[in-house]
């Protein structure tokens, strides 16, 4: 990574008289799952993938810091599974937090957004590596302001476009404190036999003035979105009894219609800001929270096209084989309710009720929506401290109307069979 040479200039005299502090091994975990679906996941979980059969996972981390305001941490992985046993580093980046402010350079991964998964960025698939700028406290000016820069690299050979890159700039305003607003800017480019820019050229890969220019420099494949977040008075109506209500919402596009791009000059002014989302995904939910219990109900859909629409045709918004944004991909209606519950201070439980439709919508060049897979879900897990060790159990039941038999998120063949899957398996963390 080119920007790894400012690193350096992080180390300032008084950082280094600072106390330094370290654990070679802070935790270990150990998982283990069988699955009888080749390919399935568990969502939002970093990239924790399965084949069919018995998958186990080792994950050990640690970190050091000479200091308050610097970090490195990383976290080692060791896979064996029917198809597969790899060792390799996981997860590793240091950061440096300065002012309101911190950077980060290294192998991580990031959700954005008020829903529980990311349309536009989310943890779904492994880390990769980046380089992130963030606030780390809100800046004050007519309310609160955030904001996260990165730039991602998806280092690995694919059918489309091997090493893609991706660009994302989000910026939320909290005006008052019952509303939150936010806009996120998002492009996947470069890789093999595409453009590369240089840091000066950033501003316009953000703003995408060429971004449909037919093999135009610029001509990437963008995505950007808005979201917001109502904070409801949840204690004074309920009497206490609630902790935190919000509802939130998000529109996104992979395509724009607006007036400062070249091919839309002339064209009608959309009111107010004068663009228009093209091929879009959506997201709507509510959250409640109380003293022991947490509650979401949420429901998304993305376009034939989201994720696939353009250079990036095939694995797309992927990284290995894992989407970056929604878990399901593209063309898909999903919806699901979840409550986690407290037992006490050590105990707690949770499950998820979900469906999900792939294809959901038919695309332009089609008369009728074609065979579709619907499946219905159930997800039960926990987590149980015993001093230092941690148990999470897992049980995840999945009936499914026609099957998908492509494993690719961005991809799919449904053939006309029924399936029902129970995966099952556990984990335990040990603390030092």
């Amino acid at each position: 990574m080119r920007y790894a040479i400012f690193l350096p200039l992080l180390f300032t005299p008084a950082l280094l008289q600072a106390q330094a502090a370290y654990k070679a091994i802070d935790t270990v975990t150990s998982k283990i799952y069988y699955a009888p679906e080749p390919g399935s996941f568990i969502e939002g979980r970093d990239g924790l993938k399965f084949a069919k059969g018995l998958n186990i996972f080792m994950f050990e981390d640690g970190w050091w810091t000479p200091g308050s305001k610097l970090i490195f941490y990383y976290s080692f992985k060791q896979t064996v599974s029917p198809d597969k046993t790899v060792n390799k580093v996981f997860r590793a980046y240091g950061r440096y937090s300065f002012s309101k402010f911190s950077i980060e350079a290294g192998k991580d991964n990031i959700n954005l957004g008020p829903g529980k998964y990311g349309i536009l960025l989310s943890n779904n698939a492994e880390p990769f590596l980046l380089i992130k700028l963030q606030t780390e406290q809100s800046l004050r000016f007519a309310g609160l302001w955030d904001f996260v820069m990165l730039n991602g690299w998806l280092n690995e050979k694919r059918l489309d476009t091997t090493n893609p890159k991706i660009f994302l700039v989000r910026i939320g305003w909290q005006p008052a404190g019952w509303l939150e607003l936010a806009g996120t800017r998002n492009t996947m480019y470069g890789g093999a036999g595409r453009p590369e820019y240089k840091i000066w050229e950033y501003p316009a890969l953000f703003f995408g003035k060429d971004e449909n220019t037919s093999g135009g420099r610029f001509d990437n494949d963008g995505y950007v979105g808005w979201d917001a977040t109502i904070h409801l008075p949840a204690e004074k109506w309920s009497g206490g009894a609630l902790k935190t209500a919000k509802l939130y919402y998000s529109d996104n596009g992979t395509d724009i219609r607006a007036f400062w791009q070249k091919e839309d000059r002339g064209m009608k002014y959309y009111f107010p800001f004068g663009f228009r989302f093209m091929l879009t995904a959506y997201i709507g939910g509510i959250y409640l929270e109380t003293e022991k219990d947490a509650f979401r109900l949420e429901f998304m859909n993305t376009n034939p096209l989201f994720y696939t629409h353009h250079w990036y045709s095939w694995e797309g918004y992927t990284y290995k084989g894992m989407s970056l944004g929604e878990p399901y991909g593209r063309n898909i209606i999903h919806a699901f309710f979840t409550q986690r519950h407290k037992l006490n201070d050590t105990s707690s439980f949770e499950y998820t009720l979900g469906w999900l439709q792939q294809p959901a919508f038919k695309a332009k060049d089609e008369n009728t929506l074609p065979l579709s897979m619907k499946r219905y879900y159930l997800t039960l897990s926990g987590s149980k401290r015993y001093d230092r060790i941690t148990i999470e159990p897992y049980l995840r039941l999945d009936k499914t109307r026609n099957y998908d038999t492509d494993p690719l998120p961005t991809q799919y063949n449904i053939i006309s069979k029924d399936k029902t899957f129970l995966t099952v398996g556990a984990s335990a963390t040990y603390k030092f």
